[in-house]
């Protein structure tokens, strides 16, 4: 790992919790550590007496120390927090690629199909063979989803997802941002929270995407297999019931090198299946 690396994780860390971003001072400190500099060649650098920097340091130690649940000092931060970081990524994404933007300005909505909460009610009708009206239990396959370890709260990410989803109606909600930043994380924990609010919740990743065709498949036999009296296609069991379904790393549908959004010739299908959802 790179000391930008590293800086940048641990910047996002701090910001998740407290709103504001490392200034130059922590920043400083956090470099000097990692390169093994002592106090007083950091203050020289940034041009700060020792005794500022201590100070400054020690502030610094004790709100990552917390944040990280591990007692953190001058002379183990570069171990504790490589540690930590690695680990955050290992659960959360492939790349070792850390990014400093808060996970809040990457999520997007399709804002021309926005329903308002009296149309989000009648979206998903009573319908008689409805697990819910049956009150059965939420019906949930997360079998390729990522186990929550080590989650970083993200009260204001997870407040603007429920808003959208359970009271806004959003049909189609996107997380994006490069590895490790820990938009699986969020989704996973935003389930345990909202998942009796639906029928039913899948999560299916699309590492190595499959054809729409057998996603479609999938899905298709996913909702039906509990009920006596199946819907005629995919589309009617989104229209009848209330369903979650999560897609992981879609970015591997689109072309490398193009204007974003453009699909790969193998993938079209899933385009016009967004478009179905959305509309």
């Amino acid at each position: 790992m790179t000391t930008e690396e590293l800086l940048q994780w641990a910047d996002d860390i701090v910001f998740t919790h407290t709103e504001k971003h490392l200034d130059s001072v922590q920043t400083a400190i956090l470099e000097g550590a990692w390169q093994g500099l002592k106090y007083e060649e950091i203050a020289k650098k940034c041009h700060r007496s020792k005794s500022h920097i201590k100070n400054i340091a020690a502030e610094l130690w004790q709100t990552l120390s917390e944040l990280l649940g591990e007692n953190i000092q001058k002379a183990n931060a570069r171990s504790v927090l490589e540690r930590k970081a690695i680990s955050n990524i290992y659960n959360y994404g492939s790349s070792s690629q850390i990014i400093t933007s808060n996970i809040n300005s990457h999520i997007s909505i399709c804002p021309e199909n926005r329903q308002y909460p009296e149309d989000a009610r009648n979206r998903s009708p009573s319908n008689s063979n409805s697990p819910s009206s049956q009150n059965q239990p939420t019906i949930i396959d997360l079998t390729e989803a990522p186990e929550l370890t080590d989650y970083y709260p993200r009260p204001t990410e997870e407040s603007t997802l429920k808003q959208w989803i359970l009271e806004d109606g959003m049909r189609l909600v996107t997380l994006y941002g490069l590895s490790g930043i820990g938009k699986s994380a969020l989704t996973v924990k935003l389930i345990q929270d909202i998942q009796t609010e639906f029928d039913y919740i899948i999560w299916r990743s699309l590492g190595n995407p499959p054809p729409f065709s057998t996603l479609q498949t999938e899905l298709y036999q996913f909702f039906s297999q509990s009920q006596p009296n199946p819907c005629a296609t995919l589309i009617e069991y989104l229209r009848s019931f209330r369903c979650l379904i999560i897609l992981d790393d879609v970015q591997n549908l689109f072309k490398s090198g193009e204007i974003a959004g453009q699909y790969l010739a193998e993938y079209e299908e899933y385009g016009k299946f967004f478009k179905q959802l959305a509309t």
